[in-house]
């Protein structure tokens, strides 16, 4: 399954690299099986989905100038059916000759895959453009405020988004619990994040307070801001290094992490950065979060999510 997992995530970064170096045909050919959707309601694939992007994707000197990092990638394979689900977060950045590197925007994948002829192939991918910025050297014929504000509600609700199960395998393991603790952070399901520290604690650097369970979904409701109801932010997270003790049923963690936010008085931009300290745990065959904690090291503008002084800081 870790096989099948590593060519998944293959077939997913070769989109983002075929459609920054602007190879529409190739593009189209990884959605051969299965189309691209947006929330906001196209669907395209194939032949058709190359000559669309050739229409719509602005080129500066032959470059769309782009560069889609796709991370917190979630996959849940099932080997037998020959099928497989993902979700994922990209965050587009943009630079051209006469512009300077800048963010685009941010948002999530939700990907199902089949395995066709010995192969993973896309059979659908639905694109949620969460957070976005100005898209007027990307998009050919766009203008600022054609897009309405609300994109996320157009995207599944909540309920329709439940966690992705957890595989047995540990790297598979941590790595999903860390991605989705993200995921139900940005989705505003603060219940779901308390879930996942019932039996340890998240906190605010060495000498924070540990909250999990019930004390953390309420400290994240009471302390993030909402914008039209959602935090309107995406946790980027990477450089996920795992040291697992498998005899020990225990595994630690480290990884980096970013956070963009958008809200109708707030251009796109990055508010924090830093970096999260994690210890696992194996319990009747299931892996959980130990403990967290968050370390900090760059902020701006982060009173448009966190305000100073709440319970999350402590």
């Amino acid at each position: 399954m870790a096989d099948s997992r590593d060519e998944i995530r293959d077939v997913m970064l070769r989109y983002a690299r075929f459609t920054d170096l602007g190879d529409h045909d190739a593009v189209g050919e990884i959605f051969t099986h299965g189309p691209f959707r947006s929330s906001l309601g196209s669907s395209h694939s194939g032949a058709q989905m190359a000559e669309n992007r050739k229409r719509r994707l602005l080129l500066h000197n032959g470059s769309p100038g782009t560069r889609h990092m796709t991370t917190n990638i979630m996959i849940d394979v099932d080997e037998e059916a020959g099928t497989a689900r993902a979700r994922s977060y990209f965050t587009l950045f943009q630079a051209t000759p006469t512009m300077r590197l800048r963010l685009l925007g941010s948002g999530r994948y939700y990907d199902e895959f089949e395995r066709i002829d010995g192969g993973w192939w896309f059979t659908d991918r639905l694109t949620m453009l969460d957070t976005r910025g100005d898209l007027t050297q990307h998009i050919r014929g766009y203008e600022i405020g054609e897009l309405p504000y609300d994109i996320e509600v157009l995207g599944p609700p909540l309920e329709e988004v439940p966690p992705m199960p957890v595989p047995d395998e540990v790297h598979a393991a941590v790595e999903t619990l860390i991605f989705t603790y993200a995921e139900r952070v940005d989705l505003g399901d603060f219940e779901g994040a308390g879930k996942m520290f019932a039996h340890g604690g998240r906190q605010f650097g060495p000498d924070g307070t540990p909250l999990g369970g019930p004390a953390l979904a309420e400290a994240l409701r009471s302390s993030f801001r909402l914008h039209d109801g959602s935090p309107r932010t995406k946790h980027v997270t990477t450089n996920v290094l795992i040291d697992p003790d498998e005899e020990a049923g225990t595994a630690t963690a480290r990884s980096y992490f970013a956070v963009t936010l958008a809200t109708r008085e707030l251009p796109i931009q990055i508010i924090a950065a830093g970096r999260y300290h994690d210890a696992f745990e194996r319990v009747d065959g299931a892996w959980r979060f130990r403990s967290r904690v968050i370390l900090l090291d760059h902020q701006d503008a982060i009173e448009h999510h966190v305000p100073a002084g709440s319970a999350l800081h402590r």
